[in-house]
């Protein structure tokens, strides 16, 4: 099991201004996210999202998504 302290300067990260989330299906959700790496080939793509509560589909493309959910502070 990873340790989240491992993870811990992610949460000071300037993800830009939150923006409307194009994808939600109930509630306001706002979104902001930063793209720390990307793939040569463009395929993979790691980086830090985040977004407020409210309901959106899991999966918006045909690209595998892995994410670990961290409540707010």
């Amino acid at each position: 099991m990873i340790d989240f302290k491992t993870f811990a300067h992610l949460a000071h990260i300037y993800l830009g201004e939150p923006q409307p989330k194009p994808t939600s299906l109930e509630g306001d959700q706002m979104e902001a996210a930063n793209t720390l790496w990307t793939s040569e080939d463009g395929k993979i793509e790691v980086g830090v999202w985040e977004c407020s509560q409210g309901g959106s589909p899991r999966a918006v493309t045909r690209i595998p998504r892995f994410a670990t959910s961290c409540p707010a502070a």
